[in-house]
């Protein structure tokens, strides 16, 4: 029997909602995670200490703002501009689940084998999601990072490139032992898929000016 339109609307739309809401907690937990851990990264390449009540509000800010993106415009800040790559994963997983649904209906497919194509979504989904997630912790780590370092002052970091490494980036080979100001736009480019490249502060000696 085939259920009608509404009802399998609803499956589907239940569906890629589950996804959406599973990918959106587990990458806010991501967040505040690595929200402290860029701010503790931070204090210890200075050598101070941290008043862990800022940190926690640090966090905690960084990941309502975060949620919030993700929420409200399916997307995160990457490279110093909006990407809406939530929204479009979404779209996506639904059009996928929404092809399987349908094609089981027109073919008679069994049920088992429905069961095992969806799963394949889902897994797949996990699986993107797992390399989103690193890509977004590395980079809310770093941003961590940088506002414990502006905070006490620091106003350079040092490009240090990561050798050795298969296809590297010229232009980020280049830029290996440059100082840049924390405030150039190119420190962006550390959002870049796959990049390994870190900043190191800059600490002025003592006595300077």
């Amino acid at each position: 029997m085939v259920p009608p339109p509404e009802t399998l609307e609803r499956i589907i739309a239940t569906a890629a909602e589950t996804l959406k809401q599973d990918s959106i907690s587990a990458l806010t937990r991501n967040a505040v995670v690595a929200s402290v851990e860029g701010q503790e990264h931070g204090a210890a390449t200075l050598g101070i200490s941290l008043n862990f009540n800022l940190v926690n509000s640090y966090a905690v800010q960084k990941a309502v703002e975060y949620r919030d993106l993700l929420v409200r415009k399916g997307g995160s800040m990457i490279g110093g501009e909006f990407k809406p790559w939530l929204k479009d994963a979404i779209a996506a997983d639904r059009k996928a689940i929404t092809d399987i649904v349908t094609d089981a209906i027109k073919n008679g497919t069994p049920r088992r084998d429905v069961r095992k194509q969806l799963e394949t979504v889902f897994t797949a989904q996990e699986h993107n999601s797992g390399l989103v997630a690193y890509q977004e912790t590395r980079r809310l780590l770093t941003d961590g990072s940088f506002d414990r370092w502006e905070g006490e002052g620091i106003q350079e970091g040092t490009w240090i490139h990561l050798d050795p490494q298969i296809n590297p980036r010229p232009e980020h080979q280049a830029r290996h032992g440059r100082r840049y100001a924390l405030t150039d736009p190119i420190w962006n480019d550390l959002d870049e898929y796959n990049c390994h490249c870190s900043c190191e502060p800059v600490i002025p000696a003592a006595g300077s000016a």
